[in-house]
């Protein structure tokens, strides 16, 4: 597997073989990992984004953030390549945008140089961080020159070389 579209293809097919119960499961070793990580203690600020159909589950990640007293922002999409971290208090506060993922209904933008931490999710990731997203480039246009930690979310069968 050699291209993107090759690697995506296959991913997205692994991903999809899960129960939701299993994502569920998975998602929260996981972020337990991510909750006792000295970034996660550290920061103030999180950026994270809010999962829809079969994606990592940040929902109880997210929770858990606000009831740790976190800053906790989500993403925004402004255009076609571009998004911006809004704050969000609560899920209360959310409503479904046009690609079917929840965004607050009001918009209070956080500028990038005030977020400590940002979870990135990726369709798969090799083991040096680099990651193979859903190929719109939202992600990598917002991380090009952010300055904080960032910690890429995957399970580790989607840990691969390419």
């Amino acid at each position: 597997m050699s291209s993107k579209v090759e690697l995506r293809k296959h991913f997205r097919k692994l991903r999809d073989s899960y129960s939701f119960e299993q994502i569920k499961e998975k998602s929260s070793d996981l972020f337990d990992m991510v909750i006792k990580s000295d970034e996660y203690i550290n920061s103030k600020t999180i950026f994270c984004y809010i999962s829809f159909d079969k994606e990592i589950d940040t929902h109880a990640f997210i929770k858990q953030a606000l009831l740790d007293n976190k800053n906790l922002c989500v993403p925004v999409v402004v255009d076609k390549k571009n998004m911006i971290a809004s704050k969000i208090s609560s899920f209360n506060n959310l409503m479904i945008n046009n690609y079917g993922i929840l965004e607050p209904i009001v918009v209070e933008e956080i500028p990038k140089d005030k977020i400590d931490l940002i979870i990135v999710p990726g369709l798969c990731f090799r083991n040096d961080g680099h990651r193979v997203g859903y190929g719109a480039g939202y992600y990598d246009n917002y991380l090009n020159g952010y300055k904080g930690f960032s910690i890429g979310v995957t399970f580790k069968e989607f840990l691969t070389e390419f």
